[in-house]
């Protein structure tokens, strides 16, 4: 019993290894910003030194001066186009509201952010210094067991200073404004004016939604939907466009809308950004055209469309894993590749930038929840991605090569997927988008869990007890297996019982010669034809089995996006983040506690099975049978509730069969005569 016990331990710490297997050390992974203000109680910057290169302060990309925006309602998101670059200022997605981070929570990453600017800025002024003396090398410096540059370092920390900055402050101010829209709502329902309360209530919904446009946006002017243009020598991100109108509203009823962006460029080349909206999904069209209006030709076979620094502001506490945050696919392959940009994982150096070559149907930047797309409309011989040394990343898509004669007009066709990973919305864009979701090694028993999991939700409609039913329904479908462990478990403890007589005569005459006692027991075995290993086997198969299910589970759990603020029951309001009290943990711990006393695992019978326990196996047993929930509890207060709640459902129903099968056994006992 006491092998079958450890054996648990290593499955149960297997499992929990491969799922944290997916998980990183959180991420400072705030994009490129700009300081704009701090909150109450946030720490200052540690002053730099007196002469100090342009590396210590931050240096914020160029941003378009005087752009006006341009507001497209849908009935799904809220977007603002600017006509600096013409580009994507803010996409807020209605149906999803934001998780901000807490102002403790906060405060917490600036300070630990503030000490390592200490650090990093006399590291980078002792480089300079040596630079300038002729005696050190500025490319590189020693930090603790990593060989890294402290200025590439110090100026991602200084941007994600700046991050965090501009979310608190936005997070303040929406948090306001949604407050105030409130009351709106509440004076507008009592005056009876039904109009305005639903004008109140779309504005409500979009100052709740999710931003997609990272801070590197609004702080520096570093927004999404850029395009490179070798041939052309005028910034054309960074001028400014014209557009006939400042406002689209589809929430109407209406069928589609075209916003279109006009600029020159210079050398009698006019550039055109066509925008088309549609008001009940989540893709959008764009078409970038090239007039050439001169005498001569122009072409360009380098020009990409780009987006990026990244997607979305960060949110509290839910748990963070490696989310791979590019994606690419290759048109006719089974799956997606996706890639990591951060941390030891990572596929490229920060400050690099790749180009790959292939029959791409799309290039995607995502994190967990959210994604952006890029989808060629005809065909893609290549993608580039890059990793800014700063923070965040890009993804860009080739735009056809082309030789543009005098008087003809070059158009490129793309649409752009903005929104949530879920299975529906992305099947209903089509282009295999759906491949965007990252189900690991077991995706065919991922699918599969995840189509039950829906199935549970539409007849219930709520996800936490779908998750319930769902570990009913696996228990069910496991349960002749468990059902022969368990008898397997229990047929070994009655005849190890049946035999301690025996076993006990054998320690009389042997006493403390270990090596005789071992050698009696296995005889004795032999005679009675008992098998000691058979209740490990028959217990240790049927959970092998259910491995591959589990890992799959753990996968729908941690990525679904219909978990991202689901309710479940009084304090758990979140599915997705830990539990705030701790209380499914404990409840976990318990129900594991209650299970190993229910197979008796722990108790001591081990040491009958090799011969005879000593106290101090005895010991260890007992001190196994409570270290072993204490240790998955403590593991257990970082995951999110909805696995949490998976496995404490799991535990009682296999609480429940085993309580079943010593039912049936005592009514057994008590008919034999």
């Amino acid at each position: 019993m006491e092998k079958r016990l450890l054996f648990a331990v290593l499955l149960s710490a297997l499992v929990l290894l491969a799922y944290y297997a997916t998980l990183d050390v959180p991420q400072k992974e705030q994009p490129e910003t700009k300081q704009e203000e701090s909150f109450s109680g946030a720490p200052s910057v540690p002053e730099a030194p007196s002469q100090v290169s342009p590396l210590l302060t931050s240096s914020p990309v160029p941003s378009s001066a005087g752009g006006r925006d341009v507001v497209v309602e849908t009935e799904r998101y809220r977007l603002i186009l600017t006509t600096g670059g013409a580009r994507l200022k803010s996409l807020r997605l209605k149906e999803y509201s934001e998780i901000w981070k807490e102002e403790a929570e906060l405060k917490k990453e600036l300070d630990s952010i503030d000490r390592q600017l200490s650090g990093h800025r006399d590291a980078v002024s002792k480089i300079e210094a040596e630079s300038r003396g002729g005696n050190g090398d500025a490319r590189s410096y020693s930090l603790g067991s990593e060989e890294t540059d402290p200025r590439q370092k110090l100026e991602s920390l200084i941007r994600a200073r700046e991050s965090l900055l501009y979310i608190a402050k936005e997070t303040g101010e929406r948090r306001r404004r949604i407050a105030e829209l409130e009351e709106e709502i509440e004076e507008a329902r009592s005056g009876g004016d039904s109009r305005r309360m639903k004008q109140l209530e779309n504005e409500l919904s979009a100052e709740r939604g999710v931003e997609l446009i990272p801070p590197a946006g609004p702080v520096h002017g570093d927004y999404p939907l850029t395009l490179i243009f070798p041939g052309l020598d005028v910034a054309i991100n960074n001028i400014l466009y014209g557009c006939a109108v400042d406002s689209v509203d589809l929430t109407g009823g209406q069928e589609k809308a075209t916003v279109e962006f006009e600029a020159d460029v210079g050398e009698g080349l006019k550039l055109k950004k066509k925008f088309t909206f549609s008001p009940g999904g989540y893709v959008i069209g764009l078409d970038v055209v090239l007039e050439n209006s001169s005498s001569g030709s122009f072409g360009d076979e380098r020009a990409m469309l780009v987006y990026g620094p990244g997607v979305g502001l960060l949110e509290r506490a839910q748990v963070r894993g490696a989310t791979k945050k590019v994606a690419s696919y290759i048109r006719g392959r089974p799956k997606a590749k996706f890639e990591s940009l951060e941390g030891r994982r990572a596929g490229i150096a920060p400050g690099a930038a790749v180009t790959r070559t292939g029959d791409f149907q799309w290039v995607a930047l995502r994190n967990k929840y959210f994604a952006a797309i890029l989808i060629p409309r005809g065909e893609c011989p290549a993608i580039r991605i890059e990793n800014f040394a700063g923070g965040g990343q890009s993804v860009g898509v080739k735009i056809p090569s082309f030789d543009l004669e005098a008087g003809k007009a070059f158009t490129a066709n793309f649409e752009i997927y903005l929104g949530p990973q879920g299975v529906e919305e992305l099947k209903e864009a089509g282009r295999s988008l759906e491949k965007i979701i990252d189900y690991g090694f077991w995706e065919p028993i991922a699918k599969a869990l995840d189509f039950m999991l829906r199935v549970f939700f539409r007849a219930v409609g709520n996800y936490g007890w779908s998750i319930v039913l769902l570990s009913l329904f696996i228990k069910i479908i496991f349960y002749p297996l468990t059902h022969r462990s368990f008898e397997g478990m229990s047929k070994m403890q009655t005849d190890m019982k049946s035999l301690q007589p025996k076993i006990d005569e054998l320690k009389k005459k042997h006493g403390g010669n270990q090596q005789k006692l071992n050698k009696a027991t296995m005889e004795l075995y032999r005679r009675e034809g008992i098998n000691p290993l058979s209740g490990c086997k028959s217990g240790c198969f049927p959970m092998l089995l259910q491995m591959p299910v589990f890992f799959a589970l753990y996968v729908v759990l941690y990525n679904c996006i219909d978990l991202r603020g689901a309710h479940f029951a009084g304090w758990i309001s979140d599915l997705s983040a830990p539990d705030p009290w701790r209380v499914l943990p404990i409840l976990m711990g318990a129900s594991m506690f209650w299970q190993q006393k229910l197979t008796g695992m722990g108790g001591g019978m081990g040491g009958a099975a090799m011969g005879g326990s000593s106290s101090s196996q005895q010991d260890q047993q007992k001190m196994m049978k409570w270290m072993m929930p204490a240790f998955l509890t403590f593991i257990f207060f970082r995951l999110p509730a909805g696995v949490v709640l998976y496995w404490f459902s799991f535990n009682i129903f296999t609480s429940l069969q085993q309580l079943l099968i010593k039912k049936k056994k005592s009514a057994g006992e008590e008919v034999k005569p």
